[in-house]
């Protein structure tokens, strides 16, 4: 795991860390993690948990660029805790994301998102809604016929 850690968290600029805070609700907040020299936690930069408490968490390390593509992610799950007058991640796994060169990580999200979907709708006793997939492919031909027109075209 932290050859994983070591390779991909210093490429993001930082991190979404989420744990609860001291009245049991959940809380997110940014952060800029580093590694520490001995490979066993992740230093956070000064105090951005302000109202957490230890216990469970996770780490969130996304980029994507201005057209919300191109998308790099990771995730860290651990613990958070307080050493004197820091707060510091121990991690306990690596999940990698889109964007990481790794197949796993695309494979995992597709089938984690069908079975997360599944399970909300079972929860909620609830049927996958339709697709309106004719009018979906009516409005893009449409806007092809329209960008063609002008002269110039967009992406759909």
């Amino acid at each position: 795991m932290w050859h994983e850690i070591e390779r991909y968290v210093p490429s993001f600029p930082d991190a979404v860390l989420s744990a609860v805070d001291n009245s049991g609700y959940p809380v997110s907040v940014r952060c800029r993690p580093r590694l520490d020299a001995h490979r066993e936690v992740l230093l956070l930069d000064t105090d951005p948990f302000i109202g957490g408490v230890e216990g469970p968490a996770s780490m969130l390390f996304h980029t994507h660029d201005e057209r919300l593509v191109k998308m790099r992610s990771c995730v860290l799950r651990g613990s958070l805790r307080e050493e004197g007058d820091r707060w510091c991640f121990q991690p306990s796994s690596f999940i990698p994301g889109q964007g990481l060169g790794l197949f796993r990580g695309y494979v995992r999200l597709l089938r984690q998102g069908r079975a997360n979907s599944r399970r909300y709708l079972a929860r909620r006793r609830l049927t996958a809604p339709a697709v309106p997939w004719e009018e979906i492919r009516a409005l893009m031909r449409r806007a092809r016929a329209e960008d063609d027109g002008a002269g110039a075209r967009r992406k759909i």
